[in-house]
């Protein structure tokens, strides 16, 4: 019996299996992507390399609230926070790491050094250990009602009233434990808004951006609803974890002073750009 076809058919299948075993095998397979050191709190991840002989990054987190961040049908993080640590990845040379977080989630894990680099409102920091880099912005806080509600210069004129903000929301002053009326809490802008609408609440309080940003997610009729009080406004600063880098904290801190000069950061944070939402950065 010839044995010439079998012996040949065999040795191909050994010769495969010894291939198969080397790719699975081989160290390029099990190279993995640098791992961020982060909280349980993290979900989507997005890269923004500017320096592709550096294999560092700094773990940014960008608070999942609209129009600040937000993550799209592709997994890209985007909004006005993620343009934010583009223009400082560019500017300042670091390739950084774009995690979306809860805001509450953010502001806990950059307290216990798990994220580098963290956007956030002053105000909601106080009790933390972590380095201030610098102003970024200003935002506008407001009270708005439905259209036809008169202006108030004074909390006190909310007595017996109903006033919607998103939790975990802090805006200082008298607002946060005022006794005259009662805050309801709401998990975004979009149920702030109807309840504002089907007038379960009296009034609104949020900052200018996630107003209209919300009204314009809602298709909402501008003439439909009225700023009725500017409360103030809330000062919005980079803040970096206690372990993060001297080096790369002056690059940053430069870099914001020159993205503050140029003007760049007003027009970043003008209102207009919670009407027309910036799309991710490819």
């Amino acid at each position: 019996m010839d044995f010439s076809h079998q012996y040949s058919a065999a040795r191909f299948v050994v010769v495969l299996c010894f291939i198969c075993f080397w790719i699975i095998l081989s160290p390029t397979t099990f190279a993995e992507e640098p791992q961020a050191n982060l909280g349980k709190g993290a979900s989507s991840i997005n890269d923004i390399i500017v320096n592709p002989h550096d294999a560092s990054f700094l773990d940014v987190g960008v608070s999942e609230i609209l129009p600040w961040g937000g993550v799209d049908s592709e997994g890209q993080i985007f909004g006005i926070s993620a343009r934010l640590y583009h223009y400082l990845a560019h500017e300042s040379g670091l390739n950084l790491r774009l995690v979306i977080y809860p805001y509450t989630r953010l502001i806990r894990d950059i307290n216990q050094d798990r994220v580098d680099l963290g956007f956030l409102f002053q105000n909601t920091v106080d009790d933390i250990k972590v380095q201030d880099l610098g102003s970024v912005t200003s935002i506008p806080i407001v009270i708005s009602s439905l259209s036809g509600s008169l202006p108030i210069d004074s909390l006190t004129q909310l007595q017996g009233g109903k006033v919607a903000h998103m939790r975990s929301s802090k805006f200082g002053g008298d607002y946060d434990d005022h006794p005259d009326f009662t805050r309801v809490h709401v998990n975004n802008i979009m149920q702030g808004l109807n309840l504002l609408f089907h007038k379960r609440v009296d009034a609104l309080a949020s900052s200018e951006h996630i107003l209209f940003y919300g009204m314009r997610e809602q298709s909402r009729d501008v003439s439909k609803i009225k700023v009725i009080m500017h409360y103030g406004e809330a000062n919005a600063r980079l803040y970096s974890s206690r372990l993060c880098e001297q080096d790369k904290l002056t690059r940053l801190q430069s870099a914001l002073t020159r993205l503050r000069e140029s003007g760049r950061l007003d027009e970043l944070f003008s209102p207009k750009n919670a009407w027309s939402m910036a799309q991710p950065i490819k």
